[in-house]
């Protein structure tokens, strides 16, 4: 886990030439290795300057994605699949998820997203139990960790 959070860049003005082409290199390494080590659908949004993937219409399992990798102190967003010429479409389920990404990131900083997102695949695909007190809920491919509390058993 990250010692500080790492934040979603917010660029104060559009971003030049120069700028677009760091944070397109910076994505495209973010990308790789999700797909490589987190097995998920990623997206590469160069004009609205996003990265991330998609949970194909499952908002749940975006904002479980999204609790799990923040817990490793990284700004995941869930967002609505962007739309060309519309953007954000307000009614649209928010079943994607976006990571950070700048034309100023680190190596550091690029392998901790990916990292996050692969342990929070790893968890929530495949089931695995975190601690005694959670239980494993899941439905078709995918098992979303619940606190004991919420009156469901661990697997054992």
């Amino acid at each position: 886990m990250r010692g500080t959070l790492l934040r979603q860049w917010e660029p104060a003005g559009p971003p030049g030439a120069d700028e677009r082409r760091r944070w397109l290199v910076a994505a495209e390494r973010i990308a790789t290795g999700i797909v490589e080590l987190a097995h998920l659908d990623v997206f590469v949004d160069a004009e609205a300057l996003r990265v991330g993937f998609s949970c194909d219409g499952d908002a749940a399992l975006a904002a479980a994605y999204e609790e799990a990798i923040r817990r490793e102190n990284i700004e995941a967003r869930r967002v609505a699949a962007a739309i060309a010429g519309r953007g954000d479409d307000p009614g649209r389920p928010l079943d994607e998820v976006t990571l950070p990404c700048s034309p100023f990131a680190s190596d550091e900083e690029i392998t901790h997203a990916v990292l996050a997102t692969m342990k929070a695949s790893h968890a929530l695909e495949f089931g695995i139990v975190l601690a005694e007190d959670e239980a494993v809920v899941g439905r078709g491919p995918w098992a979303v960790g619940r606190k004991a509390e919420s009156g469901l058993q661990a697997k054992r």
